[in-house]
């Protein structure tokens, strides 16, 4: 396997490319929209879907993760990459 993160920063213009490569099919259907990219900051929303609750009604915790860490690591990705 030769696989190879994008170097790019990551923006609003880019994201869905790098989205669909670089993360897990599980992550993929979230179906996350990313409303907005900037340095160090990315806004995304997450559907509810009763695929996502229990039966309570509440939002899994799995899920909140899930979101929480994908969104962390396209921020962490928004700024320009240092050279090594």
């Amino acid at each position: 396997m030769n696989l190879k993160l994008p170097e790019d920063t990551i923006t609003m213009e880019n994201i869905q490319q790098i989205y669909d490569y670089v993360f897990a099919p599980y992550v993929k259907q979230l179906k996350l929209s990313f409303l907005s990219i900037e340095e160090g900051k990315v806004v995304a929303r997450l559907e509810n879907s009763k695929d996502y609750q229990f039966v309570t009604g509440a939002l899994s915790g799995q899920i909140l993760m899930s979101v929480i860490d994908t969104v962390m690591s396209i921020a962490m990705n928004t700024s320009t990459k240092s050279q090594r």
